[in-house]
């Protein structure tokens, strides 16, 4: 335990795992999460990694409502806190909410937002994020932007993009739990944007946003090489 969080004992912290994506990219039979590195599949990985953390109270498997079968079968270690899988929805936005409410009962004081098809998440990330959680921001963990971008203009032709102040955003993403909650709540109401993570609700919803370092190993599970290079970095 770091020292930071040894003075905040009485949070509880729950790991929203999110396993509900189908991968279609990654052009596999078996959606992206269940495929097989190193003798487990991605999603074990990803579940373990927040299990091993000392400062995390529970995790929340977050899956699709097709795969309950391929959970039961693939997930095969147990641990005393993990709390039973909850179904996702439609949209990745469906699944956080269902994974919100769900967990409402245990009265967390703060949750991490993670991709289960980020399997190689090592604990400096995820100390990282916990040791700079608080009452009021979401903290997101980020890398710089360091290959050559162009855009794709209509005609064809290629114009190169200022990466200087573009960033990777990265998870797992921490919030305190009521704020997240309630942003949820009022996104869904109004529908203001497609969100493709929860620190744009969150922000949206008035909140701070911080960004903390990433790091370059935690590589979002999505293109047949993808698998290669995590299975040299997961042990």
């Amino acid at each position: 335990m770091s020292a930071k969080n040894a003075k905040n004992s009485n949070r509880c912290v729950i790991a929203l795992i999110l396993a509900g994506g189908r991968g279609t990219r990654m052009g596999a039979n078996t959606p992206k999460q269940y495929l097989a590195l190193n003798g487990k599949v991605a999603f074990q990985w990803a579940l373990e990694n927040f299990e091993k953390n000392t400062n995390i109270n529970f995790t929340l498997p977050i899956v699709h409502h097709e795969d309950a079968s391929l959970f039961e079968q693939n997930i095969l270690s147990s641990s005393a806190k993990r709390l039973p899988p909850c179904f996702g929805g439609i949209e990745r936005t469906d699944s956080v909410y269902a994974g919100l409410q769900a967990i409402e009962m245990i009265h967390p004081t703060h949750v991490l937002i993670h991709d289960a098809a980020r399997p190689a998440t090592n604990q400096h990330l995820i100390n990282r994020v916990l040791d700079n959680l608080n009452n009021q921001d979401g903290i997101i963990p980020a890398i710089s932007i360091v290959d050559t971008l162009r855009r794709k203009n209509a005609d064809d032709t290629y114009s190169d993009v200022d990466r200087s102040n573009l960033y990777s955003i990265q998870t797992p993403q921490g919030f305190p739990y009521q704020a997240l909650k309630k942003a949820y709540e009022q996104y869904f109401q109004k529908q203001p944007f497609k969100a493709t993570d929860d620190a744009g609700i969150f922000s949206w919803a008035g909140h701070t946003v911080t960004y903390v370092q990433g790091c370059e190993y935690n590589k979002k599970l999505t293109l047949p090489d993808d698998l290669a290079f995590l299975s040299k970095v997961i042990s």
